[in-house]
């Protein structure tokens, strides 16, 4: 019995090894959680994404023709879950012509100081006070602001390219690192609009207003290529919500997972040979064998795993590679045990001969 102890420990590592997995590569929520996705679309590198104008959008301002916001995802910073975005805003003729003053006259823009109204930042909200995506530290806090001389002309006309924040983006995202490859982060848009501060207001058929509608673009770098991009968009006639999926390509996850499970499907045939043959003596070169497998599994991770998830901590890969080890380890023991507990009690017969 005491042959069996060094198999029991290792098969009780497995077991603890499969436990303490706290989340699994599937089955995770809806990016445009709480509500259903209603359109997808995947994004390679380069390419362009624009959001449907929203029905709630069409009977709140009807004669106002939204602002276009382009957002391009430059970069993926894992461990401090956020992405970095490049951004522009162009207002429509509608939203030009609409601004005025918010003073008793409502004076139009062209007709009042243009340093009176210029310099009054025009914030970009995307994303609204949620625990899980925004700390609450930056709550109500645009994602950017631009100043609104930059956006409208002394003549009231809207600027014909719009302006371009001047300074890099971060953007929060949520995501789990630990389940590497099958890691995905999810970029979540809420009813994103434009603010105004209130001393100026839109001026629509609904009324003088706050907020101004956007038409979201969603661009790649080629500096995203070695993730793959999917935006969803939800329904109708739900509240706007986008999300942008960032993961890893399909192909990808793949190869990785094979790498990483080659060493247990080797241990595996080797296993079936030794049941094949029904041998009974300790097989030492197959031992060497699995041993040297052994080997070939502790530099897998250096090579599989980035160096930005790594810094993270342990990922699912890892527990893939640690049951592979054990795995092997406990087919060694077995054989070990077995070959013992048929020798009879007494002999001198040696192990491997």
């Amino acid at each position: 019995m005491v042959a069996w102890i060094p198999f029991a420990a290792v098969v009780t590592g497995i077991a603890f090894v499969v436990l303490s997995i706290d989340a699994l590569p599937f089955g995770s929520p809806e990016a445009t959680s709480p509500y259903p996705a209603a359109t997808r679309k995947s994004l390679p590198p380069g390419a362009s994404w624009s959001s449907t104008p929203h029905m709630g959008d069409v009977v709140s301002k009807p004669d106002i023709t939204p602002a276009d916001l382009e957002v391009e995802i430059t970069s993926l910073d894992i461990p401090k879950r956020a992405v970095s975005a490049r951004m522009s805003l162009t207002i429509s003729d509608d939203i030009a012509s609409s601004l005025r003053l918010n003073d008793l006259l409502t004076t139009p823009l062209p007709k009042a100081p243009r340093a009176s109204w210029t310099l009054i930042p025009v914030g970009i909200m995307l994303t609204p006070c949620l625990s899980d995506t925004m700390p609450r530290a930056n709550c109500g806090i645009p994602a950017a602001t631009l100043p609104l001389g930059k956006l409208v002309g002394a003549d009231g006309k809207p600027t014909p390219r719009g302006s371009v924040v001047a300074s890099t983006v971060t953007l929060p995202v949520s995501g789990l690192p630990s389940l590497f490859p099958s890691d995905s982060y999810t970029l979540a848009i809420n009813d994103p609009r434009a603010t105004l501060p209130g001393s100026v207001a839109l001026f629509s058929e609904q009324g003088p207003g706050l907020e101004v509608p956007l038409t979201v673009n969603i661009y790649t770098a080629p500096a995203l290529g070695e993730h793959s991009l999917v935006v969803v968009e939800s329904a109708q006639k739900n509240p706007r919500v986008i999300g942008v999926i960032i993961d890893r390509p399909f192909y990808e996850q793949i190869t990785i997972y094979l790498v990483a499970l080659l060493p247990l499907l080797l241990g595996a045939v080797v296993a079936h040979v030794l049941f094949i043959r029904r041998q009974r003596d300790f097989d030492l070169e197959l031992t060497a064998g699995l041993i040297a497998v052994v080997l070939t599994i502790l530099p897998l991770r250096s090579v599989l795993v980035p160096a930005d998830v790594a810094s993270i901590g342990l990922t699912f890969l890892d527990d893939i590679l640690v049951i592979s080890v054990l795995g092997i380890a406990a087919l060694v023991f077995g054989q070990y045990a077995r070959t013992v507990a048929r020798m009879p009690t007494g002999s001198n017969h040696q192990l491997g001969a």
